[in-house]
């Protein structure tokens, strides 16, 4: 797939958003792709947007997200970087989707947390609306503190793979940033007992076969990444898919988590759905997700429909 150039970062201005503005902008340096950074201004439910009173109240609005993302614009001029600017008003979660059609953007950038971030049951907010209804993949920044504060350095991804389409997709934008950072990639499969049907009396040496064969066919998924030039490890875990991905994310200090989802409500067993959301609450790090369908019906995976392929073939 062609290099990511255009990034959108769709922020609220509060301070919960600043670890999505410092990755939006250390993305856009690395790569030497377009940063638009836009804020939606939303009436709360009931107001009447026409009344004086509510339009002299948007216009104060207006002016101060102006104020604040000029101060963004001068932050990114420090990294030799030009930043558009753009204020709306109206629902988040449309006007976002719009602009990234309209521009034809290749990555959203948006915080977890903030006013209208992950809410705490799930992707109802307005994170998650965008990560449902966005055209392109979604990177979703945690909220960090002053004391938290990381590196917006991409060197080490890791990339959770069920073999699906929707996994593999998602391996292949990891390709793209992988090329375009320099950075490396640990695949990683999580055999879940409850949906492999693997229980605690389970013989030995059936859990080794499973996890021979799966070792076996994340191989042959690195081997044709190391033919493009791309650096993978490989590793296999027991368990449950949601807790694995955090665990090996923290003790592995990976910079970049990246899921695939399907477009609809993804099977049970799947690394999708509320996997997913489960990931989105407790990262310390950014996860980008990656939606099925998203790319063109032109679209073939150079890195991993051969190998895919073998492995299919040779679990038959």
């Amino acid at each position: 797939m062609a290099p990511i150039k255009r990034l959108l970062l769709a922020t609220d201005l509060s301070r919960e958003a600043r670890s999505a503005e410092l990755w939006a902008c250390a993305m856009a340096a690395s790569w030497n792709a377009h940063l638009m950074a836009m804020t939606v201004l939303e009436f709360p439910d009931g107001v009447d947007p026409d009344q004086a009173v509510n339009q002299d109240h948007l216009v104060e609005r207006t002016r101060e997200a102006s104020d604040k993302l000029m101060n963004l614009k001068q932050f990114a001029s420090g990294k030799q970087l030009d930043v558009e600017i753009r204020v709306a008003t109206g629902l988040p979660c449309d006007l976002v989707r719009l602009v990234a059609e309209v521009e034809k953007v290749d990555m959203i950038i948006v915080g977890a947390k903030g006013k209208h971030g992950l809410s705490h049951g799930g992707l109802g907010s307005t994170t998650g609306a965008i990560i449902r209804t966005a055209p392109c993949p979604v990177l979703v920044a945690p909220k960090q503190g002053n004391e938290q504060v990381k590196s917006q350095v991409l060197d080490r991804m890791l990339i959770p793979i069920d073999f699906s389409d929707c996994s593999l997709d998602a391996l292949e934008y990891a390709v793209t940033i992988a090329r375009q950072s320099h950075a490396s990639i640990e695949l990683l499969h999580i055999v879940d007992p409850a949906c492999e049907g693997i229980d605690d009396a389970a013989d030995v040496r059936s859990r080794q076969i499973a996890i021979k064969n799966l070792t076996k066919r994340l191989e042959e998924v690195s081997a044709g990444l190391l033919a493009g030039g791309i650096y993978s490890t490989i590793r296999v875990e027991m368990g449950i898919p949601s807790d694995a991905i955090i665990n090996r994310a923290s003790e592995a200090s990976h910079s970049l988590i990246v899921m695939g989802v399907h477009g609809r409500r993804g099977q049970t067993c799947s690394v999708a759905g509320s996997v997913t959301q489960s990931v989105l609450r407790r990262a310390s790090c950014p996860v980008l997700v990656v939606r099925t369908p998203k790319f063109g019906l032109e679209h073939n995976r150079r890195a991993t429909d051969q190998t895919s392929r073998e492995a299919s073939g040779a679990s038959r």
